[in-house]
């Protein structure tokens, strides 16, 4: 039997063979992989440049939703900070303080899912331009955003 037909066969065979493995018999070799947070929650994202753009000409209010002692170890200059967990409870004082302006949250994960929650809490308390920073605050500090401490 030559190679060509040792690989016809397998090609042929393999989805098969696949087909009726058990559930979760190749999860090890599957890429760890996550959703994007924008599927999972629906809020916008803005990239780094577009919150620099409205941040300089004050059509923003930029709110940090980590915790108090990563937003004390540095944090976006004029960001305010208001924890996930305050987020909803202190929403009516984050649109008095927007005062109109769009508000940008941000986060430190990978796919700013924490962020995209607060900005999908804020716009649910009646903010009508809320957006969550893309790649959160380690794609501000890569991109060589200013750091306040």
């Amino acid at each position: 039997m030559g190679p060509l037909v040792l690989l016809t066969a397998a090609c042929i065979a393999m989805p098969f063979a696949l087909r009726n493995r058990p559930k979760g018999a190749l999860a090890e070799y599957a890429p760890a992989r996550q959703p994007p947070a924008a599927t999972a929650t629906g809020a916008r994202r803005l990239s780094v440049n577009d919150v620099m753009s409205l941040q300089a000409a004050g059509l923003a209010l930029v709110v940090d939703v980590r915790s108090e002692r990563s937003f004390e170890a540095g944090h976006i200059p004029g960001a305010l900070n208001v924890p996930l967990d305050e987020v909803e409870a202190r929403a009516p004082d984050i649109l008095r303080l927007a005062a109109g302006r769009a508000l940008v949250t941000y986060c430190s994960c990978v796919h700013e899912h924490t962020s995209a929650v607060a900005a999908q809490a804020l716009a649910g308390a009646g903010a009508k331009d809320v957006s969550a920073l893309r790649g959160g605050y380690p794609a501000w500090v890569a991109h060589g955003g200013r750091v306040e401490r």
